[in-house]
């Protein structure tokens, strides 16, 4: 019975193929720009994650050094802040310990952009005299606000380094900004 309709079918017409072709080419157009779509959108969100993540990581490190400033250093001065710099001392391994926070320019991470619109930094760390090792990339901001003898202000700030063409602000560079207080233990 099989074989008889087998043999007796005459197949498809060419109508029938193009519209075949038609419809499965609409669903694949669909398909890729539904995948296109939904591959920016967790491009946006790893980006902001990221900054968010760089901001935290940066600030927790700050906020460590800082409660310690002046642990067991007498008469030396608890820390020093000049611009961007912060350089906490306090007791480790040595009578004092210098620990030095400053920004270096970081090269421009982003090669289809002629030029980022604003400069990013890379915040390095320097104990004593050894090498300075990188802490954090992509900030676009830090500052050091004494607020009093014992409290200090840090306000970090990361930029993404590529560039979303829908984000209409910051020609196109997502950012994020993290504040916070930091008490220092060991001053009165």
């Amino acid at each position: 019975m099989i074989i008889r309709k087998l043999r007796t079918g005459a197949g498809a017409t060419l109508v029938e193929v193009m519209v075949a072709l038609i419809i499965t080419g609409l669903l694949a157009t669909a398909s890729f720009q539904f995948y296109s779509d939904m591959n920016g959108r967790t491009l946006t969100q790893q980006d902001l994650s990221d900054l968010q993540h760089i901001c935290r990581v940066t600030v927790q490190e700050l906020k460590k050094n800082i409660r310690m400033a002046g642990y067991k250093v007498g008469n030396h001065d608890p820390y020093a802040i000049g611009g961007d710099t912060l350089t906490v001392y306090r007791q480790g391994s040595q009578p004092v310990d210098t620990i030095r926070y400053y920004l270096v320019e970081a090269p421009v991470a982003d090669p289809e952009a002629e030029t980022q619109p604003h400069q990013l930094f890379r915040l390095m760390k320097q104990v004593n005299s050894d090498y300075a090792v990188p802490m954090s990339d992509q900030l676009s901001a830090l500052n050091f606000q004494v607020i009093d003898t014992s409290n200090i202000q840090i306000s970090v700030s990361a930029e993404s380094t590529r560039r979303d063409h829908e984000y209409e602000l910051n020609d196109g560079y997502k950012s994020y900004s993290l504040t916070e207080r930091v008490r220092i233990r060991n001053i009165d």
